[in-house]
C-alpha cells in the first residue's frame, strides 16, 4: 500500500496531487466494498484473516479415520463455507469435491475476517506488527536498549564483556581494546538483559541488518528452558507527519480513528505511525 505524501508544509500543488489519489473510489480486495482513503485510512472498516485456509489431519470421531480438516488455522479456527452434496445428486456424487481453495466448484462466499483492518486493494495480509515467540537469546538477532548502545555501555562481544568507545549513526560501535571498527549491533550482547527488560518496555531489535523499536508485550517461559518474547513493532505504518496536510480533508474525527491512537510515554505521544490493522492479540485466543 503506497500513498502519496502530503506533509504539513506541502505546497498547494503537492496537496492537490495527493488529494486526487486519496479521494479516488476503489474496491476493497477483501470485502468488495467501495472506499477511498480520505474516509477509511486508519478507520479499520474491514476485517481480515491472518492467512489462507489450511488443513490439518484430525481423527474423525465417528469413523476413527484420519481426515483433512480445513480451517483458518492461523487465527480464529473458523471453518470455511463449503457446499454439501445432496443425497439425490447422482452425477456429481463421484466428481464434486468441497476442498476449500483447491476446487472452485461451487463458489461460496468467504468467511468474514476476524481482525479489524483497513479496506485495501491488496490481497496480502496487512501487517499488525505483532511478532510472537521471539527467542530472547537468538542466534540471528539481538536486543539492545531503546536507541541502541551508548558510549561507555557494557556489551558482550565474542563472549567477553567490552566497553563501547564510539557509536555511529547506524548504531554500529567501536569497542575498547578491540582492533576492529564499526561492529554491527547484531553482533553485540546485552549483559543482564533478562533482568533489564520488563513487560511494556521499548527496546531495539536488531535483525536482518536492520534495527527497529519494539514493545515487549509478554514473556513466555518454555518447558525446554528457553525464554521468548511477544513483541510489537512501534514504527510500523505511515508516520503522521507524512500525511499531515491531508487531515483537514478527511472529515471530522479523523484523528479519533482506531489506527490513529498511539502509545504514550510520560504523557507524550511516541512513535506516531498510523496502523492499518488491529493488534491480533486483542481479538484472538492463544
Amino acid at each position: 500500500m503506497s500513498l502519496p505524501e502530503a506533509k504539513l508544509y506541502a505546497t498547494p500543488q503537492e496537496i492537490q496531487k495527493a488529494w486526487v489519489e486519496w479521494s479516488k473510489v476503489r474496491k476493497c480486495a477483501k470485502c468488495g466494498q467501495p472506499f477511498n482513503w480520505l474516509n477509511s485510512f486508519g478507520a479499520w472498516k474491514c476485517k481480515q484473516h491472518l492467512g489462507p485456509v489450511t488443513c490439518k489431519r484430525v481423527v474423525d470421531e465417528d469413523t476413527g479415520y484420519s481426515v483433512n480438516e480445513w480451517r483458518y488455522w492461523d487465527c480464529c479456527l473458523k471453518k470455511p463455507y463449503t457446499a454439501h452434496r445432496n443425497d439425490n445428486e447422482v452425477i456429481w456424487n463421484t466428481v464434486r469435491t468441497t476442498i476449500p481453495c483447491a476446487n472452485r466448484y461451487p463458489t461460496e462466499l468467504p468467511v468474514q475476517g476476524c481482525i479489524p483492518c483497513d479496506h485495501t486493494e491488496m490481497l496480502t495480509v496487512l501487517d499488525d506488527g505483532i511478532r510472537l515467540d521471539i527467542d530472547l537469546y537468538g542466534k540471528s538477532h539481538s536486543f539492545a536498549p531503546e536507541g541502541g548502545h551508548k558510549v561507555n555501555d557494557y556489551v558482550i562481544y565474542n563472549g567477553e564483556e567490552k566497553i563501547v568507545s564510539q557509536v555511529y549513526f547506524d548504531k554500529a560501535v567501536d569497542l575498547q581494546d578491540v582492533d576492529q571498527g564499526r561492529i554491527s549491533p547484531l553482533l553485540l550482547g546485552w549483559p543482564g538483559m533478562k533482568d533489564k527488560i520488563g513487560v511494556g518496555d521499548i527496546i531495539d531489535w536488531n535483525i536482518n541488518g536492520e534495527d527497529m523499536p519494539v514493545k515487549v508485550l509478554n514473556f513466555n517461559f518454555k518447558k525446554d528452558g528457553r525464554i521468548t518474547l511477544d513483541l510489537k513493532i512501534m514504527d510500523l505504518g505511515m508516520p503522521v507527519h507524512e500525511v499531515a496536510a491531508m487531515i483537514p480533508h478527511m472529515g471530522p474525527g479523523a484523528t479519533e480513528r482506531p489506527g490513529w491512537q498511539f502509545d504514550k510515554k510520560d504523557g507524550k505521544v511516541i512513535y506516531p505511525h498510523i496502523r492499518n490493522c488491529a493488534n491480533r492479540l486483542d481479538y484472538l485466543k492463544r
